[in-house]
């Protein structure tokens, strides 16, 4: 897999580990880095409404989860910028009935449910019915559209973005050759 290094911009190859989820591969691949500056290889992710909806959601419990899943998505400022701009786009007065509806739909499909109660297994705050699913996710909503009205949001996010330029540059100074 060809690889261009988001600190120094070397092109590079080798194999990309795309999930841990089931273990380290066999045979055992050794993390990519690029031969160059060093700096370890990450995986850009391009905008999108469920990560968005995510980092949202961590916004809600603290600015540090959000900022920690953002700075995964973001290898660069470009990268931050993009998902910035595309958060404020999302997290509006007209998005917000669409969300609830789409919350709503996406609960009430087949499967879904049952999908969520195995997530939830063993959480102390697993909801015991769909509607108290239901209501938990339009609280959430809801929550979101009153930081908005209030500015509160988009003061947050313009935080985050700083904190994450902050973090971004001590990586790229960390690699970068001198």
């Amino acid at each position: 897999m060809k690889n261009v290094c988001h600190i120094c911009g070397t092109e590079y190859s080798g194999m990309e580990v795309g999930s841990w989820y089931s273990g380290p591969p066999k045979p055992e691949i050794k993390p990519l880095v690029c031969p160059k500056c060093g700096a370890p290889y990450r995986r850009g992710v391009e905008p999108h409404f469920g990560m968005t909806k995510e980092v949202l959601y961590n916004l809600l419990e603290s600015k540090e989860g959000a900022i920690k899943t953002l700075l995964r998505f973001s290898r660069t400022k470009s990268d931050l910028a993009k998902w910035i701009e595309y958060i404020k786009s999302y997290a509006t007065p007209d998005n917000f009935k669409g969300w609830n509806e789409f919350e709503k739909k996406f609960l009430t499909e087949e499967g879904m449910w049952a999908a969520i109660q195995m997530q939830q297994k063993d959480k102390p705050d697993a909801s015991k019915t769909i509607e108290e699913e239901i209501e938990k996710q339009m609280t959430k909503i809801n929550k979101v559209e009153e930081m908005y009205a209030s500015r509160e949001l988009l003061n947050l996010l313009d935080e985050v973005k700083k904190e994450i330029e902050i973090k971004l540059e001590e990586e790229s100074n960390k690699y970068k050759p001198s």
